[in-house]
């Protein structure tokens, strides 16, 4: 028999949301996949100062130079997150 999957619920306090079940983690990396292969880490917390909640931000403009791009130095693969002009179809 199937296992039944877990849903998620969206609770709304003070202006924030957040997902009911979901926990924080005190030694934390942000990653980065391509496909199924191994993650990437491209940053962790360096220590665990909880005066701010430790977060990743990532501000993409409207603007031609607006670009960052990720490298798999094993896989050869890129990554690379950019804003653009609408294509109009």
């Amino acid at each position: 028999m199937p296992r039944k999957k877990k849903e998620s619920t969206l609770v709304a306090t003070g202006g924030t949301f957040s997902i009911a079940g979901t926990k924080h983690i005190d030694d934390c990396e942000w990653c980065f996949q391509f496909d199924d292969n191994d993650p990437i880490v491209f940053a962790t917390a360096l220590k665990k100062d909880f005066t701010t909640t430790p977060k990743i931000s990532f501000t993409l403009t409207n603007r031609t130079d607006s670009t960052m791009t990720f490298f798999d130095e094993k896989s050869g693969k890129k990554l690379k997150l950019y804003s653009r002009e609408k294509i109009n179809k």
